[in-house]
């Protein structure tokens, strides 16, 4: 993170942009955003990780939709 961009990250940006928390915190923001209309969903994983962290969230998160 760029020094002169910290300064406009805080934890609200954080949260309104980005699912973050445990496990049952993440299946409970995605379950309040569908009620509110959401039907899709893009990840953006790092490269080096990518292949495991789409693998994770579909084994961990998406199996309760």
């Amino acid at each position: 993170l760029d020094p002169e961009e910290a300064q406009f990250l805080d934890i609200n940006l954080v949260k309104g942009s980005c699912l973050i928390g445990s496990d049952a915190e993440i299946v409970e923001q995605i379950g309040i955003l569908e009620e509110k209309g959401l039907n899709q969903i893009i990840l953006y994983p790092p490269l080096n990780r990518q292949y495991r962290m789409i693998e994770d969230f579909a084994d961990r998160i998406m199996v309760h939709f």
